[in-house]
């Protein structure tokens, strides 16, 4: 059976950092925000980035399921580093602290994928949530928003 899912293009934003970011003191312990094991081993191969460093980060919005199929269709070019994801997610966390409505959704289930994680970010009541999955494993995520660099 194939899933159908639907782009839709949000086009491209800029986020231009407005503090040097160091990924290990960003995500450490930070009120507001879960992150499970498999992400802090990500952080953990992050390198900190110099404030005004400009990151262009592609949205595009899925309605219907995002599975392996969308995966190995599209993500190809869509690969974060880690140093990139951690910044972006950084910024973005800021700007979203108490889950305003912004780049990242607060009633679906955001995506950013490395070469071989899919990291799922998600507003949970009072805090922001990050998950990471296995690309190997079949995920699926419906009505998603997925950020690209």
């Amino acid at each position: 059976m194939t899933t159908c899912y639907r782009p839709l293009d949000r086009g491209i934003i800029t986020i231009t950092l407005t503090q040097k970011h160091d990924p290990v003191a960003f995500f450490q312990d930070r009120p507001g925000l879960e992150i499970d094991e498999t992400m802090r081993r990500t952080i953990s191969l992050a390198d900190s980035c110099e404030a005004g460093t400009m990151l262009d980060v592609g949205i595009v919005d899925v309605k219907g399921s995002v599975n392996s199929e969308f995966e190995n269709e599209l993500l190809p070019r869509h690969l974060f580093t880690e140093t990139h994801v951690c910044a972006v997610l950084a910024e973005m966390l800021v700007r979203q602290s108490k889950g305003e409505e912004r780049d990242l959704l607060t009633d679906h289930s955001n995506l950013f994928y490395l070469p071989d994680i899919g990291i799922t970010v998600v507003w949970r009541v009072d805090k922001w949530v990050i998950l990471v999955n296995s690309r190997k494993r079949s995920v699926f995520h419906f009505n998603s928003r997925v950020f690209y660099p």
